[in-house]
This record gives structure tokens, sequence and C-alpha cells, in this order.
């Protein structure tokens, strides 16, 4: 049943069936299966050694909490980080068969295969069929889960460790990247391309008049990093992404790679908000985040009013925090249950204590002090960028905290709004 799980799995998912209840029902029955080994160990403990009845039992338990322990332990912690989700499976089953063969021997010695039922042969050569066959399905069952397709092309990269799996997409208008299936951005740097909405990160020069030292929370495929790597306001970007497998991503990718040794640039490997918390004494002028969607497990820890409310404890007096709401009516509404001043950019919700309210004439200006790697303003390069920098420097920056207009429910930490609300 393990083994088989993820081919099925990959299966199912090419059909577009109804995956999620299908795989609660394979990781059930493989649930169900190797836990009613248990009571059956009790059992044979209990009578096979009547004499030692509660010391055998004893043993059977102490195995059992060992086990649980050293699962989490040795496969979340160890194994994930050196083989790939494909590699565990088989080695884990495969570990498992090989101990049942071993009590069978142990038992009943060589003879023991003879002196099973048909039944049990049979079961004997179906698992090692099992194992034979399984492995054809695991090359492509990654590309398989995502696009929900049988007839799939290859990622171009994939990186999978204990934080999760990040696989890239080749697309003409920038790569994109996933992080555990769910869509991360495109690797595009280019605002009048903007297919990965990069434009919002340019849109930084109407948000702050001058953002010397900048805190990143998610560097995910790096392309908001390079942007800022190019701002020259900005003397000291610190970023912090908790899956240590975006810097592998990053680093195959010219466009983005400069980030990783940028003098700029200082990357933390850890969880943004733990980081926030061990570093009390920290402040920052900007804080970014390009937040993933507000649906997804444990995104409250970064759209809480907690959350808000420590970051606003590490920004300076004007200072703004500026993030991806992903189009959540509540995370306007908590932002600007927090702070006093809203404003609003495609999807992204900026927050500060000051108004924004920077003149067109600075916003320009600020926009110039964007320049390629040649030293060049970037938005002098073409007609193109000439006109994205008047739409950028024009766009009206509306002020979204007033009082009874904003809808939507405040997000704590308790309600995890976005997670379970619909």
């Amino acid at each position: 049943c393990f083994v088989l799980t993820f081919p099925l799995l990959t299966l199912i998912a090419s059909l577009d069936w109804h995956t999620t209840g299908v795989a609660c029902l394979l990781v059930g029955l493989g649930a169900t299966l190797s836990g009613g080994i248990f009571p059956v160990l009790c059992h044979e403990a209990a009578t096979k050694w009547e004499s030692e009845t509660g010391h055998t039992v004893g043993l059977v338990y102490f195995a059992n909490i060992l086990g649980a322990t050293l699962g989490p332990l040795l496969t979340g912690f160890w194994l994930l980080e050196v083989w790939s989700v494909e590699v565990v499976t088989l080695v884990l089953s495969g570990a498992f068969l090989i101990t049942g063969l071993l009590l069978g021997w142990r038992e009943q010695g060589f003879h023991w295969l003879r002196q099973m039922r048909t039944v049990h042969q049979g079961a004997v050569v179906g698992v090692a069929l099992t194992f034979l066959v399984a492995p054809w399905f695991y090359p492509l069952a990654l590309e398989r889960l995502q696009h929900r397709r049988w007839n799939v092309e290859p990622f171009a990269a994939k990186v999978q460790n204990r934080a999760g799996i990040i696989t890239i997409v080749k697309d003409r208008q920038g790569d994109i990247v996933y992080g555990d299936g769910a869509y991360d951005g495109r690797i595009n740097l280019d605002p009048v391309l903007n297919s990965n909405v990069i434009d919002r990160a340019f849109h930084i020069a109407s948000l702050h008049p001058n953002p010397e030292r900048m805190l990143e929370i998610g560097l995910s495929t790096g392309a908001w990093a390079r942007v800022m790597t190019m701002y020259e306001p900005v003397h000291e970007f610190i970023s912090v992404e908790i899956n240590p497998g975006y810097l592998e991503i990053i680093g195959r990718r010219p466009e983005v790679a400069p980030v990783l040794s940028h003098p700029k640039v200082k990357l933390v490997i850890d969880d943004g908000r733990r980081w926030l918390k061990g570093h009390p004494q920290e402040r920052f002028d900007f804080i970014l985040m390009n937040t993933t969607f507000h649906w997804r497990s444990n995104v409250t820890n970064l759209l809480s009013k907690e959350f808000l409310g420590l970051a606003k404890q590490h920004l300076k007096p004007g200072g703004v925090i500026y993030f991806n709401a992903t189009d959540s009516p509540d995370v306007v509404k908590t932002a600007a249950h927090v702070f006093a001043h809203v404003s609003r950019f495609r999807n992204f919700v900026a927050a500060s204590d000051r108004p924004f309210d920077l003149p067109q004439e600075q916003r320009m200006r600020n926009l110039n002090h964007f320049v390629t790697d040649q030293g060049q303003p970037l938005f002098e390069s073409s007609d193109e960028l000439r006109k994205k920098r008047h739409e950028l420097s024009t766009d009206p920056l509306k002020e979204l905290n007033v009082p009874g207009t904003l809808k939507g429910d405040v997000i704590t930490d308790d309600n995890m709004l976005t997670e379970f609300k619909r």
C-alpha cells in the first residue's frame, strides 16, 4: 500500500478526479494496516509468552513509542533532507518488507515460505512485483500531480528537502516557480513585460522617500530582491527565507543569481516571524512580503494582527510594510486595524503610521534611482520603460483606512480566518 499510494495518486490526479478524497482513502488504508500491527503484536506477546506477558507487552509498547518518535525525526528531519519523496517511500517500504521477512525466517527458518498458505505466497509475489513496477511511475509523478494530466514535460528544475518541494516550469515570459505545488511567481525583472506583475516592486518608489534599510520576508524566486539591488537608496537588504532550496534555484538562473553575492544583500534561512521575535532590536525603513495565497496552510502567521503588530515594532518612524493581500478583504481590514494609514496597489497592501502622500515629482525622481548593472537609469532605457515610469508615478495613492468603508474581518492568530473562513 505504501509503495502504490504515490503512483495511484499520480494516476488519479492525471485523470483530474477527486484527488484529495482519494488521497485520504489511500493514506487512511495505509495507516489502518500499519496501525493494526500494534494490537496484533500485543496479542502475540500476551499469548505466546503468557508467563511474561507484562514484560513482553511492555517491550512492544516501548518499541511503538520509539518508532513513533523516530518516525518524524528520522524521516522528517534527515531522510527528506538527503533523498526525494520517491526514494524515501521505496526505502522505508523496503525496510518494512525486509523486517517482515526476517521475522518470518526467525520463527520458521528457511522453509517458512514453503509452509505458507497459497494466499500468503501470492501476497509475497504480489509485493515483489509491486516493488518492480511502482518505480516506473515515479519519474514524472510530481509533474502529473501538479499539472493534473498524464502527458507532461519534465520540470526544468526541482529541489526537494525537508522544508518542501520547489519546481520550475519553463515559460517564454519568465520561468514559473511553484512552492509545494502552489504558484510562487515568475523569474522576470522587466516591468514592461510584467508577466509576474513585477511593477509592484517598482511601486516602492512611491511609498517611501528613502528606504535605506529593508527587510524581506520570503525570498522565493529572488526577483523582488534583485529589483531592490538595483534601487540606489537601499543600502542594506536582509531577506529571510524558510526554505534553503530557493537559493539553489536562484543560483541556476542568471537573471537573479547576483542576489546570492550582492554586497547589499544578507540572506538568512529562518522562519520570518521567529526571526523578528529573535531580533527585537532590529529596525527597518521598509518591510516587504510577497506573501503566498491567503488560504494556504499556516499563512495566518504572516497575516494576523499579532504579526502585523510585531512587524510594526520593527519599523522606524514613517516606516512601511508592503505585502500581498492576494485579494483577501480580510487582509486589508486587518492592516487597517493595526496601522493608521493603508493604501493599495494591485493586490498589494501598504501600511504605515504616516500618510502616503509623496508628490509625483518625487516619485518620478525615486524611480530614476533604479539603475542597471552598467549604472544607467533603468527607466531611461526605452520609450516603453519611460511610459511605465509615468504610469507608476501618477498612479493615485488612495487611502483606504476610512472607518466603516472596509469590508471583511480582522485576522488573528486564534481565528486563523483566511485558512478557515471559507
